[in-house]
């Protein structure tokens, strides 16, 4: 009797035993086709629409000049990409949490929501001259209880007076009844200082750190296009945002007692996704599978090197405390096999000449008008599980 009350139990357990899939992914230049006020999104509308001839005309650099004049950016063109990007996002499992940068407006996650089919999302107002965001899209459900969106922007640097970068958005929501905060980041790309990068990041552990203090036990998931290199000096991650060091290159034994900045933002423990993963022990993931992992989530073709662009960042107390835990051997660089490429190094004068990488992202192609032209992205998805308990 005992046994059969046992087993009981433990059917009743694997049944209500539930995960959420959370993915992060850059749409790589997701417009709509209406010009924003005060925006510099003349490349991606319409050849006639009014006002672009003068607007791409006063283009400084010649390049960009002519790229803005040839564009011809229509719904068609849109009802495409927004096809393509849900092929991707689909086909990876379609995640209960969307994380999105590069997105224009409302109006396009609104498109692209609708699509794959959620019911709230909640999209930045950032500053950035082309009029880029991020946003957040999911499913309000019995398990997922929407609380709050707040958006921060990233200053201090003089940099940011001419060229102000993308918001960061946080969006509080209870799971299983634990709160839990999702930072969508879009940093400064690798055309900005270093200085940009670390300005974000403070701004991201700042806004952490003010929410740990208000909420005893909030949970925190970073996640977004980071923009960061391991040459970058100093580096963000590891100046800033973490109290672990990053996998990129071999780090001292010991952090300097004067690191001023990382004494400042200490707590919460801030962990690294991809870092946690590859160095788990292989009994809870094997050394096959981690070899098998993509090495990048973008490919910077000119250099020919991958970059780890794309990053989710966790706090400490979502390995093992309470209802809601991350689940660190579902996180998986997503490489649906319509999405990728070969690419193929043509400089007769080196000798990587003929060299060909394979399984690159097959980037978006805003010109095309068939799915077999049009690409995806530049960026591959990433994500992984939490589970309920």
């Amino acid at each position: 009797m005992k046994f059969i009350l046992a087993l009981c139990f433990l059917i009743s357990a694997t049944t209500f035993a539930k995960t959420l899939k959370v993915m992060s992914y850059n749409a790589h230049n997701l417009f709509d086709t209406n010009h924003d006020y005060g925006k510099n999104d003349w490349e991606y509308l319409p050849k006639d629409y009014p006002g672009k001839k003068e607007a791409c005309e006063a283009i400084e650099s010649d390049y960009y000049r002519e790229k803005c004049l040839k564009s011809d950016w229509t719904r068609e063109k849109f009802n495409l990409k927004i096809s393509q990007l849900a092929k991707v996002i689909n086909d990876s499992g379609k995640p209960d949490f969307l994380a999105l940068s590069e997105v224009e407006n409302t109006e396009v996650v609104i498109e692209l929501a609708k699509k794959i089919g959620y019911n709230k999302f909640i999209v930045t107002n950032s500053p950035d001259k082309r009029g880029i965001d991020v946003a957040l899209a999911f499913n309000e459900s019995g398990d997922v209880e929407f609380i709050e969106a707040k958006e921060y922007q990233v200053k201090g640097t003089k940099y940011f007076k001419d060229k102000p970068t993308r918001n960061i958005l946080e969006v509080v929501v209870k799971i299983a009844g634990e709160p839990i905060s999702f930072f969508i980041n879009h940093w400064p790309s690798q055309g900005n200082p270093t200085i940009n990068r670390i300005a974000a990041a403070k701004t991201l552990k700042k806004a952490i750190n003010k929410r740990a203090r208000k909420s005893k036990g909030h949970k925190f998931v970073a996640l977004g296009d980071f923009n960061t290199l391991k040459e970058d000096h100093p580096h963000p991650f590891r100046s800033v945002l973490l109290t672990e060091f990053i996998d990129d290159r071999e780090e001292p034994k010991k952090t300097p007692i004067k690191d001023i900045v990382r004494k400042l933002f200490r707590k919460p423990v801030i962990k690294d996704m991809h870092t946690t993963y590859m160095s788990s022990s292989s009994e809870l993931i094997s050394d096959e599978v981690k070899a098998k992992m993509p090495r990048g989530t973008y490919f910077y073709a000119p250099k020919f090197t991958w970059n780890l662009l794309d990053r989710i960042f966790f706090s400490e107390n979502l390995m093992s405390k309470g209802k809601v835990t991350a689940d660190i051997s579902s996180y998986k660089i997503e490489t649906p096999t319509f999405a990728v490429t070969d690419v193929q190094y043509d400089e007769p004068s080196s000798y990587m000449n003929g060299s060909i990488v394979r399984g690159v992202p097959l980037r978006s192609d805003h010109s095309a008008t068939r799915a077999s032209a049009a690409g995806f992205s530049d960026h591959f998805p990433v994500s992984f599980n939490l589970e309920i308990k």
